[in-house]
């Protein structure tokens, strides 16, 4: 088993993790369990956004740097290899949060708003969950707001505790009257460990 960490952007960021692992022409072959899962996802990142953090972990029978090469030959100039791990068993890549960092236009004259907008007592978006459209308070899951020279980063919520970080900043457009188009992009991603937040990267490395 082997751990892959790409990036995706331009045209990647419309491909999802069983596109990228198709292009890469890597066999996937029989292992532990085989029937009920050969790949595993790490969460998956909204359509339209960039990201510096997907990961899969693969069932294969090539060794840790055929895997390397085998991406490197056939991936596209939007998918980019950042590792490839081998593992000698199932890991957790359902992470429980992840960061993004938003830009746009006008950031730099709506930094009070922006922080008048996540410092309320609810944040309310209109959100598609399980296909029907929702309002949802997502305020328990922004984990953490940083204002930076040129965008700000958030840590929030993925999986079934999803921030819906897409329709999140949409909100907060409207909220601060900015008609700006928006940038996402994810950066990290974060497993609850101990009562702690842990980086996936971290968490690979920790392992015996």
């Amino acid at each position: 088993m082997v751990v892959i960490k790409y990036k995706k952007k331009d045209e990647g960021i419309f491909f999802s993790h069983l596109n990228v692992i198709r292009i890469s022409g890597i066999d996937v072959v029989d292992g532990p369990h085989a029937r009920k899962k050969k790949m595993l996802f790490s969460g998956p990142t909204s359509v339209g956004v960039e990201s510096e953090a997907e990961y899969v972990l693969l069932t294969t029978d090539l060794e840790e740097h055929e895997v390397e090469n085998a991406i490197e030959n056939n991936l596209p100039k939007w998918i980019e290899l950042v590792y490839v791990k081998e593992v000698d068993k199932d890991i957790n890549l359902l992470c429980d949060c992840a960061e993004y960092k938003v830009e746009f236009d006008d950031y730099k004259s709506c930094k009070g708003r922006i922080r008048e907008f996540f410092s309320r007592d609810k944040i309310e978006i209109d959100a598609n969950v399980h296909g029907v459209k929702q309002k949802l308070d997502v305020k328990d899951r922004v984990y953490h707001v940083k204002l930076g020279d040129e965008g700000f980063s958030i840590v929030v919520g993925i999986g079934n505790n999803s921030g819906h970080v897409v329709e999140l900043v949409k909100s907060l457009l409207v909220y601060i009257k900015s008609r700006s188009e928006f940038e996402i992009k994810k950066t990290r991603q974060f497993l609850r460990r101990d009562g702690k937040w842990v980086d996936l990267d971290a968490s690979l490395t920790m392992r015996p």
